[in-house]
């Protein structure tokens, strides 16, 4: 009956109490707790008590009520988890008479999504601590074991704050004669026991004694900083005071801040109002500067280049041309051209006849490109002959910018007479919008030159500079660009898309054109460091250099700041296209945050105001989530035919006694930090960015349902990393095509369908989708479900889709069923080991989720249930149950002698060899083998002995020429292209140099976290176990290797196999995997022998392994977060070693989660580019 209730109590899904922390949350919490103890006002604990006995409740129960609401307010969580400690032996006769600390845990749940008054909340308490009281007996750990809730290492399982009330004192003052009031008191070690080291994320015990009210707040000081308790302390007191002037006063409403707080955050962090001159346009800036600079180059694309007397002549004589075919104010004009000089020419055009530009990227689909101009009403649109065949049929008037060149040139030179004002509109941009629809933004003539007033003032723009030109003709940037370089007189570079890939003709591109201001994404800026890195290079030139339109880590900040010179200001941007381009920005050079930490957005730029309000428009504070909001003259006018959409995002700025004044609702999670400045954390409404550009899932998602065969979909972005960040569709079929017949997915909601009718329909929504979205806006892979999972408040709940796997990017077979008992068997056995159904005879097993560890136990799956032996070979050249079905039919499986793999033999670029490392297995390299291209053939070398055909080599240099002799039955004569990981990284050296001795030539020598032989002894010397008995200290290795590429940890304790015999320490490991889910329980101990045999002897030969100098170049791809201290030298030892050059590249991970999905997808990325490198030398 107790757990009945309880069971109840905590049904559906159980919240995680997710508090604003200081601190990235660590893998494991060191137990390390602080504390902050106040002592509050005698006459509030008066008020408080007299609030209490008027609504005929307890102090311990209103306080409690009042916690609930702070932590609402912090988290902007409406369902809580919070325990509290009760007596739990007060119903239990026998142990009345028990002296001692009996006292359980009780976990109170609370909902405040209907934003209750304090009175109705505080009665919902009552009747919560009431029911809770009367079940309390419950054993709180046995609670926990029965409804299993997920666990964290790092998380308190079910609550992660706790509540106690007391009537003791466990602390003494260090001084006793302190006054009442906000003091911290220091606390003695003699602390009971019971309240050292509390297991939560944050503890508040409020101890009442005689007439006083003392507020203990214990909190892990791996999560927290002591100013963010005293902040959080100061909110409750300021909560309470609330609740006592007005207990009607709804919860979201009740004040948490007091009034200098609160005039900081909304006054003195937005005091950026100037007296800068508004009443100009934009055309009218540059007009200025071509007065004073008319023979200065104003813009440069590769050969081409325009002053500013031939661009403004051009611009006015194109001007005449478009007045005389009706535009002038409020006209919307588009402009569809390949970058060029003739960009500008046309968007300066328009502005000057009085017209608004329209920019359209003739890159996008046609679909795209027809939406854009029939929803923008556009009658008239600039284009080339070029740029004219991707766009639709329209039935609006097409002027040729250079076939009609000669008409239009008939026209007069000289400046037009100014047609618009401030607030004429200027420009139209379309962003991705939530309905399906992208939405266009209305900007006027005033944001704008406010925007260009607010560059000039903070980054002290002169006519001198240079300015690179990169971002995409239809995204604002490219307005900031131009507009910060032809009104301040500077030289506007215009940098070819393809530079964007290719950093060392964008450098060289800088260089020539002596650019010292641009704005990157910080995608582009990456790869710029790394070609910057690798050659030696830097950009001190550089005046302004700013990163925006994407997030980047403070680490990325640190490491870009070195290769600026002492005058380059590294600059983070932040804007809106509702906000003209650009709202605030972040540079110093000396900043504190953590290195994993996003870097800040900074502060508001001049007229510009920035809130951060919760969801009922309050502002939160300091280090609490909360909306972005903007206001200020560079607000957008409105979406352009969307009344309703615009009424819902540009609301009324509650903060302003100006008329008219306005917010705009970004839809941006945010959160102050503690000097004002702001961090960008996430998107409240789901909208993403994805290598600069703002794309809203919910338009990916709105035209996958309009697919006949769709029924409901979710747009999701994956990723932890900037470099890997990618997105991932889920698709609930049509009923009429759902596969439930074929998979019952009754037992979870959310877990994906593998049947071959789903995998064929991937293939049309990628082709669907490709025909009306841009590349950026693809996701990179679908995942089949039955149904969608849901919140309580049946809500689609985001973080319940599963993680997308090898069948997500869909298959283009054709299902085909067993054949005879054989192919039945392996369908079966197939299906056991990957828990995936139906499967065909022609799926790859290691498409459908098939990994080294699954391979293992289905070639002894295999050997126990049809008594065949399948080697691992076989499965990687043969993974299909029809090729398989053959192979054991004819007895002759793979298991000559001959270490070659076909991993993937098709393609016609030189085949690329990857070298094992001491598993001996090329299992190792399949997620970066699949991420290779179908391009590249692939084969991978396997260590003699794993089949037990054989006894293992023992030194690196045998075991080089065994796989040479291979190597050149596949490719007789070089260049040779090897890729090593590990241990494989001086195999693959040991065979290069073996080559070199041969005349053979090498084209890349690729070593992935492979330190110099020298290194590796110091790194296996430091290893703990070392000193114990080889085949001891080895097996450890092997379970680490085993494991750790999959992510999984498996314990082995060397103790404890020093009191085993040799026989049987084998044994214990294989148990230990199976108790951490690495193995299946059928694998046996014979079945790991050989690969422990080959794991040993390998890693004692590279161990023993002396390098000889090596006269050609390596690459190193090394992980960044590094296995041991390296003392600064990147090589990892390989300078000593290697006479050529070294390019290095480093790779977000660790040493083998680099080799994982998903930091393999960079990996293999910079991989390519150094392979493409070599072919064309």
């Amino acid at each position: 009956q107790l757990f009945r209730y309880w069971q109840k109590q905590l049904a559906d899904c159980l919240p995680i109490l997710n508090l604003p922390t200081d601190k990235a949350r660590p893998r494991d919490l060191s137990g390390r707790n602080e504390f902050h103890i106040v002592e509050i006002d005698q006459r509030l604990r008066e008020k408080l008590l007299q609030l209490a006995a008027d609504l005929g409740v307890s102090l311990y129960r209103t306080m409690l009520a009042a916690f609930f609401v702070l932590l609402h307010r912090l988290s902007g969580q409406e369902d809580i988890l919070l325990g509290s400690a009760m007596a739990a032996r007060w119903s239990v006769d026998e142990l009345k008479s028990l002296v001692g600390y009996c006292n359980n845990e009780v976990v109170l749940r609370a909902t405040l999504a209907d934003n209750p008054t304090f009175v109705e909340f505080l009665a919902r308490i009552h009747h919560t601590v009431t029911e809770a009281q009367t079940h309390q007996d419950y054993p709180f750990d046995l609670l926990v074991k029965r409804l299993n809730p997920r666990r964290d290492a790092n998380r308190h399982p079910l609550i992660q704050v706790d509540f106690t009330w007391r009537k003791h004192r466990w602390y003494k003052p260090e001084r006793p004669e302190l006054p009442a009031g906000e003091k911290a008191l220091s606390i003695e070690p003699y602390l009971a026991v019971h309240q050292q080291g509390s297991v939560f994320d944050l503890s508040l015990a409020i101890e009442e004694l005689d007439k006083s009210l003392h507020f203990i707040w214990e909190y892990s000081a791996d999560l927290f900083d002591a100013k963010t308790i005293r902040r959080w302390a100061r909110h409750l007191e300021c909560l309470l005071e609330s609740i006592v002037a007005n207990p009607q006063q709804r919860v979201a409403f009740l004040p948490i801040l007091r009034s200098e707080e609160q005039h900081q955050l909304l006054v003195s962090w937005n005091n950026t109002q100037t007296d800068a001159p508004q009443d100009k346009c934009i055309h009218q800036l540059f007009a200025e500067q071509v007065k004073r600079r008319s023979d200065n180059i104003a813009v440069v694309f590769g050969n081409e280049q325009i002053t500013y007397r031939d661009l403004n002549a051009k611009a006015n004589q194109l001007a005449y041309y478009l007045q005389s075919l009706g535009v002038g104010p409020e006209v919307i004009v588009g402009i569809c051209i390949e970058r060029s000089v003739e960009m500008l020419v046309g968007l300066l055009g328009i502005l000057k006849a009085g017209g608004a530009y329209l920019p359209l990227d003739p890159s996008y689909p046609r679909d795209r490109l027809a939406y854009l101009l029939e929803d923008s009403g556009v009658t008239l649109l600039l284009a080339s002959e070029k740029s004219v065949a991707r766009l639709p049929e329209s039935k609006g008037r097409v002027v040729f910018l250079d076939k009609d060149w000669p008409v239009i040139s008939h026209n007069s030179a000289e400046n037009l007479a100014l047609r618009t004002k401030p607030a004429s509109l200027a420009y139209v941009i379309y962003t991705s919008g939530s309905t399906g629809k992208p939405k266009g933004v209305e900007i006027e003539h005033k944001s704008l030159v406010n925007a260009y007033r607010s560059w000039e003032q903070a980054y002290q723009l002169r006519p001198q500079s240079s300015h690179l030109q990169m971002a995409s003709f239809s995204f604002d940037v490219f307005t900031g660009d131009w507009v910060r370089a032809l009104c301040s007189g500077a030289k506007l570079v215009l940098c070819p898309r393809d530079f964007l890939l290719e950093p060392e003709k964008l450098y060289q591109l800088m260089l020539q054109e002596q650019v010292n201001y641009a704005e990157f994404v910080p995608a582009v800026m990456r790869n710029l460091i790394e070609y910057l890195e690798n050659t030696e290079q830097n950009l001190d030139f550089m005046k302004v250099l700013a990163i925006g339109s994407d997030s980047w880590s403070v680490q990325e900040y640190q490491r870009f700041r070195q290769f600026c010179g002492s005058g380059t200001r590294l600059v983070n941007s932040y804007g809106v296209s509702e906000a003209t381009i650009d709202s605030c920005y972040f540079e110093n050079a000396n900043i504190q945050r953590p290195l994993e930490s996003p870097v800040p957005i900074g502060k508001p730029f001049v007229n510009a105001l920035l809130y951060i309000l919760d969801d009922h428009l309050q502002p939160v504070p300091i280090g609490v989530p909360g909306e972005l909001h903007i206001g200020g003259i560079g607000l957008a006018r409105d979406y352009l035919n969307r009344p309703e959409l615009s009424a819902k995002k540009f609301i009324a700025n509650p903060f302003s006694q100006e008329e008219g004044a306005r917010l705009y609702k970004t839809g941006d999670q945010a959160r102050y930090l503690p000097d004002g400045n702001i961090e960008l954390l996430s998107r409240i409404d789901n909208q993403v960015k994805i290598r600069g550009f703002r794309i809203e899932p919910g338009e990916i998602e709105a035209l996958l349902a309009k697919h006949l065969e769709v029924q409901q979909a979710v747009v999701i972005l994956l990723g932890d990393q900037p470099s890997n960040k990618r997105l991932v569709a889920y698709v609930v079929p049509n009923q009429s095509f759902s596969p439930s017949s074929q998979k019952n997915c009754s037992d979870f909601v959310n877990n994906p369908l593998y049947g071959k009718q789903m995998q064929k329909l991937t293939p049309k929504l990628r082709a669907f989708l490709k025909e009306k979205l841009p590349d950026y806006m693809m996701p990179s892979a679908f995942v089949m479900l039955d149904s969608l999972p849901l919140t309580p408040n049946g809500k689609i709940d985001r973080r319940a889709l599963p993680a997308p796997d090898g069948t997500s990017t869909g298959s283009d077979a054709t299902f085909i069923a067993p054949r005879d008992t054989l192919e039945l068997q392996l369908t079966q056995i197939w299906s056991d080991v990957l828990e995936v159904s139906p499967i065909g005879i022609r799926d790859n097993f290691f498409d459908i989720g098939g990994h080294s560890l699954l391979a293992i136990a289905l070639i002894t799956r295999v050997k126990q249930q049809l008594g065949k032996s399948l080697s691992l070979a076989t499965l990687l050249q043969s993974p299909t149950i029809e090729q398989i079905a053959i192979s054991l039919r004819s007895g002759k499986d793979s298991e000559s002698t001959s270490p070659l793999v076909r991993i993937q033999p098709d393609g016609d670029l030189p085949p690329l060899f990857l070298v094992p490392p001491s598993s001996g297995t090329v299992l190792f390299y399949l997620d970066l083998a699949r991420n290779l291209g179908s391009e590249q053939p692939i084969y991978g070398l396997q260590a003699p002995g794993l089949n037990g055909e054989r006894s293992p080599f023992t030194t690196l240099k045998e075991l080089a020429t065994h796989h040479l002799k291979a190597i050149k039955t596949i490719q007789p004569r070089g260049p040779y292209y090897l890729v090593g990981f590990c241990v494989g990284g001086h195999l693959a050296l040991e065979m290069a140099q073996q080559l070199h001795q041969q005349g053979d030539t090498l084209a890349l020598l690729a070593l992935i976290e492979a330190s110099a032989p020298e290194h590796h002894r110091l790194l296996i010397d430091s290893t703990p176990g070392r000193m114990l008995s080889p085949d001891i200290f080895y097996l450890r290795l092997f379970a680490e290797e085993m494991s750790a590429p999959w992510g999984k940890e498996v314990l082995v304790s060397c103790e404890e196999l020093q009191q085993l015999i040799p026989e049987e320490r084998l044994g214990y490991v294989l148990e230990r995997a199976k108790m951490f889910d690495l193995l299946p329980e059928e694998v046996r101990v014979e079945d790991l022998e050989n690969l422990f045999e080959v794991f040993q002897a390998t890693a004692i030969a590279s161990y023993n392994y002396e390098a000889r100098p090596y006269p050609g170049n390596i690459v190193l791809f090394n992980a960044s977060e590094q296995l041991i201290d390296i003392g600064g030298d990147r090589t990892l030892g390989w300078r000593d070693c290697v006479g050529g050059e070294i390019e290095i590249h480093e790779i977000p991970g660790e040493h083998f989660s680099i080799i994982r999905e998903p930091q393999v997808r960079v990996l293999a990325e910079r991989l390519m580019l150094c392979r493409d490198r070599a072919l064309a030398n």
